[in-house]
């Protein structure tokens, strides 16, 4: 609260003048149209192309979009503010020489606001190379020019996608396809953490490393409830631990109301399989050690977590080791053979591809069989296993062997749960209060793991 406050006659003074601006500059249109309706009793736009008056409608929307910028608060001011300086650039091509003057007074109360903004917000996060810095920051202005510029023309890529959902597809795409292209992998880590969102669930919970033989961190939601504890395996292809993760974990754990551990498992391709699997039973048995009862664990995790979830799942049986009390997996990678027609129906969509699916399988499993039931689990080994809840999204590349999986574990009698998600991508979850099927689901795993855990 003390740093809003310092700034807060920055904000103000940029909301004044900028509004003020605004309004003069409508009047000032309104008053050109009217000075012709005078004249020949008609509103007419003749003697403007066709681009011209497209400019003046991007122009109309870049003043609304200024408005909200410096009045509303939270991240939605941001990309209002962000849209804005888009539409702005794009009128300010040739919409006139009159226009030219105006757009550069506008950048006065735009600047000051956005100094505002960093200085109290701080909406992303920077670090690496300078190089990596400026490229992820490209594609995100890249990304959301060409997805502003297609909705304008054509609307949303699928039915009940938002402009900042298509938006940021748009830019882990081009993210991801940059990182699949180095040759070293440890420099494509770098450079998918080179830009990160700010997160307002890692603000709603407390975090801390682990203190024990094993390497992770603690997410803890507040009023936590006691004795009870969601192990999360984290996605990213076994190859990959993003910092944009802790922000879906913190979801996770605001949205069970328990304590989650995320244990940081080794990755490919310098630690192939057995290793992940190994370091997921290291972490199991180390919250029993703790004195967590197995009753009152449940094991969560997204994509390559999804699938090791139901792998560790196997090996405990195999081992004869208590159960946990269910599994939670999100968009679960369940067969590392890469199959099924939504591989390449959704690849337009999904903001992965096979391509690096089949890099990240190859890594995982050099030297073993893709058929190994801890690499690529079998359907039929899920009878017996606790309640296993799994969600999908039908425009992610993964949703053919996900519905498959399941419908093939249901009838050898699992308990397997699937709920799935019209147009979502791959981990949609992760945009939380940002977006409605994000709540539905983050709320659904709440539900299951309040109905799991009150069983026991």
């Amino acid at each position: 609260m003390k740093t809003k406050g310092k700034f807060a006659a920055l904000k103000w003074t940029a909301r004044i003048i900028g509004t003020s601006i605004v309004l003069i500059t409508v009047l000032f249109f309104f008053g050109y149209l009217l000075e012709g309706y005078q004249n020949t009793h008609k509103i007419s736009l003749t003697g403007f192309d066709t681009f011209q008056i497209l400019t003046f409608i991007l122009w109309f929307l870049g003043l609304a979009g200024l408005v909200l910028a410096w009045w509303k608060e939270g991240t939605g001011g941001f990309i209002s503010f962000f849209f804005t300086a888009i539409f702005l650039i794009l009128v300010g091509t040739n919409p006139g020489e009159r226009f030219v003057p105006l757009l550069l007074v506008f950048l006065g109360p735009s600047l000051l606001y956005i100094i505002y903004w960093w200085l109290t917000k701080k909406p992303f996060f920077l670090s690496g190379k300078f190089s990596y810095r400026i490229r992820s920051l490209g594609n995100f202005f890249g990304a959301a020019m060409s997805v502003s510029i297609h909705r304008l023309l054509h609307g949303p890529k699928l039915p009940g996608w938002t402009l900042i959902f298509e938006t940021s597809m748009r830019y882990l795409r081009h993210q991801s396809e940059y990182a699949y292209q180095l040759s070293d992998i440890r420099e494509s880590r770098k450079f998918t953490d080179s830009l990160v969102f700010r997160s307002a669930a890692i603000e709603k919970v407390h975090w801390t490393k682990v203190k024990g033989p094993i390497k992770g961190k603690w997410y803890v939601p507040p009023a936590a409830r006691e004795g009870t504890v969601i192990l999360y395996l984290h996605g990213g292809g076994y190859a990959y631990y993003s910092r944009s993760h802790y922000n879906l974990m913190a979801l996770v754990a605001l949205a069970t109301g328990s304590k989650l551990l995320a244990p940081d498992y080794r990755l490919a391709p310098e630690h192939p399989f057995p290793a992940q699997i190994e370091d997921a039973k290291s972490a199991y048995r180390w919250l029993l050690e703790s004195g967590y009862s197995s009753n009152q664990i449940i094991l969560a995790g997204d994509s390559a977590g999804g699938n090791l979830v139901l792998a560790l799942l196997v090996a405990l049986k195999d081992e004869k080791e208590p159960l946990p009390a269910a599994a939670v997996c999100i968009a679960p990678w369940t067969d590392l053979t890469n199959t099924g027609k939504s591989m390449e129906v959704n690849d337009p969509y999904d903001w992965i591809d096979q391509r690096m699916a089949d890099k990240w399988a190859g890594w995982y499993c050099k030297g073993s069989e893709v058929s190994n039931p801890l690499i690529s689990p079998r359907p039929q080994d899920m009878k017996g296993m606790p309640p296993i809840y799994i969600q999908v999204g039908t425009a992610e590349i993964l949703y053919d062997m996900i519905e498959t999986f399941c419908s093939k574990a249901r009838e050898h009698g699992a308990d397997v749960r699937l709920d799935i998600w019209e147009g979502m991508t791959h981990d949609f979850q992760a945009y939380g209060d940002d977006l409605k099927e994000a709540i539905d689901a983050l709320g659904r795993i709440g539900r299951f793991a309040d109905e799991q855990l009150r069983a026991d």
